[in-house]
């Protein structure tokens, strides 16, 4: 219920009707998983260093349809965030959007989504440590959950992904989704 008044909020302050896609709910399954590497751990200053999106549909993870910027020298520079955002938002539509503490990454792309659209992503988000912490507290153990994220990869039997780049990142978040959907 709180999500829907936070999406009418936003709908209203719409500035550009072309993106009202972003608001339709998508019942297919898919998702749009995003990744993205900072400058800073504040979001109000910081800056996003890369950035990657990657879609799910049922079981399948295509990285060939994905967004890549990734400029790990320094700052996204902001003409291209700004040149790749109405792909961006396109490869999103109205799926959900999951992510590994995705209300930080989202934080600090909103700000460049409300200079575009006048509003902040609507979307449902789905937090990966969120989907893992509930299962694992499903046991009802006393031991404390390891929401790290080369914890959670290793305790689902999932490999490390090389080096920490947003694409790498953006697969290894798609692998923990789509293995923690398939758990009973």
């Amino acid at each position: 219920m709180l999500h829907d008044l936070k999406k009418s909020r936003a709908r209203r302050h719409l500035s550009d009707p072309a993106y009202g896609f972003l608001f339709e709910d998508d019942d297919s399954g898919s998702v749009t998983v995003l990744a993205g590497t900072t400058d800073s751990f504040e979001p109000a200053n910081a800056q996003l260093t890369g950035l990657a999106a990657v879609r799910i549909v049922g079981k399948r993870m295509y990285l060939s349809q994905g967004l890549f910027l990734n400029d790990l020298a320094g700052a996204v520079p902001p003409h291209d965030l700004a040149t790749a955002l109405p792909a961006l938002l396109t490869l999103m539509g109205g799926r959900p959007l999951v992510g590994y503490y995705l209300s930080f990454l989202l934080e600090i792309l909103d700000r460049s989504v409300r200079a575009l659209i006048g509003t902040e992503l609507p979307q449902t988000r789905i937090d990966v440590s969120a989907l893992y912490y509930e299962q694992k507290s499903r046991n009802f153990t006393k031991e404390a959950v390891d929401l790290r994220f080369g914890s959670i990869l290793a305790d689902l039997g999932l490999p490390e992904r090389g080096p920490a780049t947003p694409r790498n990142e953006a697969i290894s978040i798609g692998m923990i989704y789509l293995k923690l959907h398939a758990a009973p």
